[in-house]
């Protein structure tokens, strides 16, 4: 799918963390009615440049993650101690929203962090003389996002080929965009990827308000728009000879995400990807930003 037109604005952001330069941006997609407006926050390593890390901010992608929790701030100081740059996006709005009545989906909304991803390649890492040392999946260039922001980490590499560009690529409890179809219409033998928290979310992206949306009533009618746009059903992209995919769930999830994930990471595998791999985290629920295992684990990831 085609990218964005990402343009630097100068909208000041006063939640912009300390120790980090914020700047502003306007992208604007095809077929998405309203550009997405938001921040960058980077800041440089704090050792020897090893790589650089993108990273949306939560499930909706509506705040910075180094600042949710103390975990995540100090997650995000250990990468910078241990060499990358670190580069955070942060939406004014939902990244998956789009307007009432707009059948956009979520597929055509994630160009908008696509777009970001991109632009944040070519103008802060490839200047920078970035490099995965050779070592494929190293990183390197590499992005992660949690639950609903998982989505758009998935959506990079099926939808917008950015395997290209991208050494590492780490959907945490998700993505929960990944089979619509089984998790919205709630058929029995699908029981394991039903989804209720995200039901308003995914109705969302086509334009529908909270608790009378498709998904949230299970309206079997909106299976072709969900066949469309989900992530192993609607890419066209699934071979990743060099990208590293690491997926991390937590063992008492109690929602679709766990079997959403893995069906993901099963068609990346069955297309011939090398360097797919999960991961349980025993005591971790759905959230790992307040889970000290879970964040041990996705530093280890990013770091190997």
């Amino acid at each position: 799918m085609p990218l964005g037109t990402y343009t630097v604005t100068a909208v000041a952001d006063k939640s912009c963390p300390v120790g980090y330069a914020c700047q502003s941006f306007s992208i604007a997609c095809p077929g998405v009615l309203l550009a997405a407006k938001g921040w960058l926050a980077v800041a440089p390593p704090a050792a020897p440049m090893r790589g650089l890390v993108v990273m949306p901010g939560g499930s909706t992608g509506t705040m910075y993650w180094s600042t949710r929790t103390a975990l995540t701030t100090a997650m995000t100081e250990n990468l910078r101690s241990a060499g990358f740059e670190i580069v955070q996006v942060k939406f004014k709005k939902r990244w998956m929203g789009s307007s009432k009545g707009e059948l956009a989906g979520p597929a055509a909304l994630s160009c908008r962090f696509s777009t970001a991803i991109q632009f944040v390649h070519d103008a802060i890492y490839a200047p920078a003389g970035g490099s995965n040392g050779g070592v494929p999946g190293g990183c390197g260039f590499c992005i992660f996002g949690t639950s609903g922001s998982s989505s758009p980490i998935a959506y990079a590499l099926t939808h917008y080929g950015q395997e290209d560009i991208v050494d590492g690529a780490f959907p945490i409890s998700g993505p929960v965009h990944g089979d619509m179809a089984k998790s919205c219409e709630r058929h029995l033998q699908d029981e394991a990827f039903w989804i209720d928290e995200s039901a308003n979310e995914i109705d969302s992206s086509y334009g529908f308000g909270r608790s009378y949306g498709p998904c949230y009533t299970h309206n079997g009618s909106f299976e072709s728009y969900w066949n469309r746009d989900s992530v192993v059903t609607g890419g066209n992209d699934y071979y990743y000879p060099s990208t590293r995919v690491h997926s991390i769930f937590g063992g008492k999830d109690q929602t679709g995400a766990v079997a959403i994930g893995l069906e993901v990471l099963s068609t990346m595998i069955d297309a011939g990807s090398p360097l797919i791999s999960s991961q349980i985290v025993a005591g971790m629920g759905h959230g790992i930003d307040s889970d000290p295992n879970g964040i041990d684990a996705l530093y280890a990831a990013i770091t190997a």
